[in-house]
């Protein structure tokens, strides 16, 4: 370990919840951070985690979202440089989110770390003007997924927190097991002080 100012932590992640508007990416964010030890740090929610071998996980939570005219384009190069692990919601009840995800991953590939893990989300969100009726099936969201090598989940009013709570964490391992061992040089750039020790990502 080397000489960190902060002692609350062995490794630091930046994730994010990103999507287009009309997906319901704050519900996502809440869900996440549901019954954690929060606090906010600027732009991120902070959730602290343990793995079983004592190694002590800071992960930084962030959410883009803006107005009418949101998209990817909206996000400056050096925030999506920063973001290590991605959940990217589309609404199932609004195919036109789904449609656009290829633009999406598109940018998130030009301007995003090549190592970013990338989890497809669908979310069920519905306001006054919109109908609650499904426009893309699970098949179509597990399939996009699948053939574009990245994990999925989908929120429905059955399964919601137990099914964010446990593709969190599968996310948050498969960032662990990317970024473990790189070199600390590597990691300062887009982080804070990190450490490569290796690890068990099992967590208590």
């Amino acid at each position: 370990m080397n000489g960190s100012k902060e002692k609350d932590y062995d490794f630091i992640y930046t994730l994010v919840v990103l999507g287009n508007i009309n997906t319901g990416k704050r519900i996502v964010h809440a869900k996440i951070c549901h019954r954690e030890n929060e606090s906010w740090l600027g732009d991120f929610v902070v959730l602290n985690k343990q793995l079983e071998t004592g190694e002590r996980l800071k992960l930084r939570l962030s959410l883009e979202t803006g107005g009418e005219r949101w998209t990817h384009r909206c996000i400056s190069d050096r925030k999506f440089a920063t973001y290590q692990g991605i959940f990217l919601v589309y609404n199932y009840c609004l195919r036109k989110t789904f449609d656009i995800l290829n633009d999406w991953l598109d940018a998130i590939k030009k301007r995003g770390p090549e190592d970013s893990i990338i989890m497809i989300v669908g979310n069920k969100y519905v306001h006054s003007n919109m109908t609650d009726e499904r426009e893309v099936t699970f098949e179509e969201g597990h399939k996009f997924a699948y053939q574009n090598g990245l994990s999925f989940m989908e929120i429905t009013d059955h399964n919601q927190q137990t099914l964010v709570d446990e593709k969190f964490m599968d996310l948050v391992c498969n960032v662990h097991e990317k970024q473990k061992d790189k070199p600390i040089v590597e990691k300062q750039r887009t982080q804070e002080t990190l450490s490569s020790n290796r690890t068990k990502c099992t967590i208590i």
